[in-house]
Formats: structure tokens, C-alpha cells, sequence
């Protein structure tokens, strides 16, 4: 989880590279780096945790959205996807 904690803190209050967290995510996913499992905790600790208005979730969002329907589905996930951001 380590590593996925990283892209997030480089990209705190930066604008551009914000938005390639996602693909990032992607990257270790798709290189076996990470499993899905690591992917959904890490960002269920994200929205739920004290930084849940950082704009690294809300770039997330359509990525974990397209995760949950092509890889796997979980309902604690879809309810997460599914309940309004503040």
C-alpha cells in the first residue's frame, strides 16, 4: 500500500500531476505490482480517511468506477463509488 501512497503524496496540490495518478494506478496494476484488493483498501482509506477532499480521489473515481465493472465486482465498492463525495 506503500506504493500507491506515493504517487498520492507527490501529487498533493499539484494540478497536472493530479491527474495521472489513475494512470499510475493502472501501471502497477497491470504489471502485477499491486493486486485489486490493495487498489480498492488504498482508495476506501482515501475517501474515507482526513485528505477525502483531495482531488487525487476525485481523478480516481471514473478509474475505480471502470475497476469495478471490468475486474471484479464488490458491493462494498460500488456503494463507495456510489455515495456523494462532499
Amino acid at each position: 500500500m506503500l506504493l500507491l501512497r506515493a504517487p498520492e503524496l507527490f501529487c498533493d496540490g499539484s494540478g497536472d500531476a493530479v491527474k495521472e495518478v489513475s494512470l499510475a494506478v493502472k501501471a502497477l496494476y497491470k504489471g502485477n505490482v499491486v493486486q485489486d484488493e490493495i487498489i480498492f483498501q488504498w482508495y476506501k482509506d482515501g475517501i474515507l480517511g482526513p485528505n477525502k477532499n483531495s482531488r487525487v480521489w476525485k481523478n480516481m473515481k471514473p478509474f475505480m468506477e471502470c475497476f469495478a465493472t471490468h475486474y471484479w465486482c464488490n458491493q462494498e465498492l460500488s456503494d463507495l463509488l456510489n455515495e456523494p463525495q462532499e
